[in-house]
């Protein structure tokens, strides 16, 4: 099954591009995670300007897309009911297949994949919402170690408060990062069937280990075009 759904987007999604375009680019004095209204800018075709990126994952998302296929805040509110879409919309988005092909097994994760998470009722935010970089690739088990499940590790780009883990675009010197946009390592859990059971935010020892019943997670691909 996932060679068939691998095979109908061979080349790299508009999304992915400009998104990776940004992350390569931007200074961090002009990369920040928001706390008001998110926006992104990008050089003009005569290259005059500048990148910049003042968003929250789920905007990063939304004002990537806007600039890769010229959707507007009509097209969100048609779509999902909200100019910008939070990651739990995001999230039943892909669940339900509204404008996403849904994703079941590690093996079927190609690049553009949006990974939408969902946070518990009550948290300070909805969840958490990326864009995949790289097919997830198989990794010896580490602590935090769950029975009976294989870990992966996937690289993301997303905008948010801290980096994922040691490779992260923006860590700092001392080992701590910077806000906003950037490019990352996720860890995923899988059981032998392949099916996602949980993740952890990176590869360090100490990241903490979400199980899918109190975070669930959506593995999405575009086909709203």
């Amino acid at each position: 099954m996932g060679s068939t759904i691998n095979s109908a987007f061979a080349e790299t999604p508009m999304h992915l591009f400009w998104a990776d375009d940004m992350v390569q680019h931007v200074s961090q004095d002009k990369n920040a995670y928001a706390t008001g209204t998110s926006y992104m800018r990008w050089p003009n075709a005569d290259e005059a300007g500048f990148y910049e990126n003042y968003t929250k994952c789920s905007t990063f998302i939304t004002l990537v897309m806007m600039k890769s296929y010229g959707w507007t805040n009509s097209t969100f509110t048609n779509w999902m009911a909200s100019t910008s879409p939070s990651s739990d919309k995001y999230f039943d988005a892909i669940n339900s297949e509204n404008g996403f092909l849904k994703i079941d097994t590690i093996d079927e994760i190609i690049p553009g994949d949006i990974i939408a998470i969902k946070y518990p009722t009550g948290s300070t935010v909805t969840g958490h919402t990326m864009i995949v970089r790289s097919v997830a690739t198989p990794r010896i088990a580490k602590s935090p170690i769950v029975p009976n499940t294989y870990q992966y590790e996937i690289q993301v780009i997303d905008s948010s408060q801290t980096g994922h883990g040691p490779t992260d675009t923006r860590m700092k010197p001392d080992g701590s990062f910077d806000p906003g946009a950037g490019i990352g390592v996720l860890r995923l859990y899988v059981n032998s069937s392949a099916a996602l059971v949980g993740y952890a935010w990176s590869t360090y020892s100490t990241s903490t280990f979400y199980d899918t019943s109190s975070r669930p997670i959506a593995l999405g691909r575009l086909n709203k075009l």
